[in-house]
């Protein structure tokens, strides 16, 4: 079963969300998927799922996906985001009661962006957004 081990984040083009997931101390493996909504429910993301739609030629994406296992606990991912919505982190457990992953979910917001939008961005964030249904 997933797991959220992440609060939602809000994105949109051009901005790079950071993720930093460490092992907690006795657990041997750790699965984290992250996971987008445009406005309905969460599925996997894949960056280019847009671009990819668009082309003639249908092709399989590979959802994001990060393995944390007792020689590497601990990992910091940068990730281009080119979906207007959220994106939360899920984790693969086999029982409820396992250990979860901690995980750190920042956005940066596109730094090409003219201050204006960035201000804009900053206050839609801070406002009140309706986020999307959770996994079930």
């Amino acid at each position: 079963m997933r797991v959220a081990v992440s609060r939602a984040c809000r994105v949109a083009p051009g901005d790079t969300v950071i993720l930093e997931a460490k092992l907690p101390p006795a657990t041997k493996l750790g699965r984290l998927f992250i996971f987008g909504s445009t406005g309905g429910s969460f599925s996997p993301y894949a960056p280019g799922a847009e671009h990819a739609a668009r082309l003639d030629k249908p092709q399989m994406l590979a959802p994001l996906a990060l393995r944390l296992t007792e020689q590497i606990p601990f990992r910091i991912v940068k990730v281009p985001v080119d979906i207007d919505g959220w994106l939360a982190v899920y984790q693969e457990v086999d029982l409820q009661k396992d250990p979860r992953v901690k995980v750190k979910l920042d956005c940066q917001i596109d730094p090409h962006m003219g201050w204006r939008q960035r201000l804009r961005r900053k206050l839609l964030r801070i406002s009140c957004w309706r986020k999307p249904a959770p996994l079930s």
